[in-house]
């Protein structure tokens, strides 16, 4: 009886100084977690709320969704498995917090993937087709589904397991949440991490390699704009695209299924300065040979001047995927060391553990930064901000 109080002690003693050494990245993570999960539920009222419909709209709710169930899940479980590394408490509550770890990744990956899509339709095929409203609501859902079904395996190689650990000369044995006993001496883990990993880098390419494309078109644009000698067209747009960004762009947030071409007031606009101004010193045209240099004109246009409020958008959603790819490049290499069979982490010291776990979950801020980029860079959401605070000031001054 007085050596299994002894054990239990020790135990518990061993528990503990992990945990006051881990202290820091907890705290981190306690903070992450508060701010991501607010942060992301003002998001989610914002759109809901207050932004018309559009494609930007689904696929920022998206994220936010994902961002607000790793909050609740993954981040919070993260912090119960720090502070009780050596003595897991709960298997269900490891197979819980590991499947949305890994459901969490997959879904965000997917929808940058096809927010990278939209980006490259809209900025370098404009006058092509484009991802409508509705779709970018069932490809949401469709993101959600594939993403539970490839991390539903977690829930059966995930779990607890029992190890050795030697403290104060005493062979104590620990319970782990990591690989489930089970599947302990096994390959499947590490087959299936690398599977995942393959995929997640595969969509990773993808996405970079789309950016690349739109960010040659960005650079395309502003030479143009630079170079360009049709001042009459640039004056137009730039008054134009002014008064556009003040009235919030109608057309971004308006649910409807016009084709590109209609999507971009200010490129026809910049047309009919250019019609405007050369009419009078050009011969009679044929209906068709008119339109067809109407849009003709049309495209020049927008090559030489890409919306602004597509540009801002293309910006949030590129800082979004570049933090994300390098985040989750480090959180993969780190994870097959622990899922490999050699499990290099049981020969790491506390120091060396607290190096690992930050590291680890580094991309924890990918479920946090939205809010905060949204803020930054998004004028539309300042403004629907500064509203709803003005609003509740207003109610508390009335209350008082």
């Amino acid at each position: 009886m007085s050596m299994e109080n002894d054990t239990e002690r020790l135990l518990d003693e061993l528990s503990e100084k992990f945990a006051k050494t881990v202290l820091p990245v907890t705290v981190i993570v306690g903070i992450e977690t508060v701010l991501g999960f607010f942060g992301n539920v003002l998001v989610i009222y914002v759109f809901l709320r207050h932004y018309r419909v559009c494609t930007f709209k689904y696929f920022a709710l998206c994220l936010a969704f994902i961002d607000v169930t790793c909050c609740i899940t993954t981040m919070s479980g993260e912090m119960v498995t720090q502070l009780y590394w050596y003595t897991y408490p709960e298997r269900v509550v490891c197979k819980i917090k590991s499947f949305f770890n890994v459901f969490t990744v997959i879904a965000e990956a997917l929808c940058l993937l096809t927010i990278a899509l939209d980006r490259y339709r809209k900025v370098c095929r404009p006058f092509s087709w484009q991802i409508k409203p509705r779709v970018a609501k069932y490809l949401c859902g469709i993101h959600f589904i594939v993403a539970f079904i490839l991390a539903l395996p977690v829930a059966f190689l995930w779990g607890v397991r029992s190890a050795t650990h030697v403290y104060k000369n005493v062979t104590l044995t620990v319970t782990l949440c990591e690989k489930d006993a089970e599947f302990e001496t096994t390959e499947y883990p590490i087959g299936y991490i690398s599977t995942v990993c393959g995929i997640v880098h595969i969509l990773l390419i993808i996405m970079f390699v789309q950016y690349v494309f739109v960010a040659r078109e960005l650079f395309k644009s502003r030479h143009h704009r630079i170079g360009s000698n049709l001042p009459m067209v640039n004056n137009c747009s730039n008054v134009l695209q002014t008064e556009h960004d003040v009235t919030g762009s109608r057309e971004e947030y308006s649910d409807n299924n016009r084709d590109s071409v209609n999507e971009h007031p200010v490129e026809i606009s910049n047309s009919t300065c250019m019609d405007s101004k050369t009419a009078k010193d050009k011969p009679m045209e044929t209906n068709q040979e008119s339109n067809d240099r109407s849009i003709t004109e049309e495209k020049l246009s927008f090559e030489r001047q890409i919306p602004l409020r597509v540009k801002r958008k293309t910006l949030i959603m590129f800082i979004l995927t570049l933090t994300f790819i390098i985040t989750i490049c480090l959180y993969f290499v780190l994870v097959i060391l622990i899922a490999s069979p050699a499990d290099i982490i049981q020969y790491l010291n506390d120091g060396g553990k607290v190096a690992y776990f930050f590291c680890l979950r580094l991309y924890f801020i990918n479920h946090v930064i939205n809010p905060f980029v949204f803020g930054l860079l998004d004028p539309q959401f300042k403004i629907i901000l500064k509203t709803l605070a003005r609003s509740l000031m207003s109610k508390n001054v009335y209350s008082q």
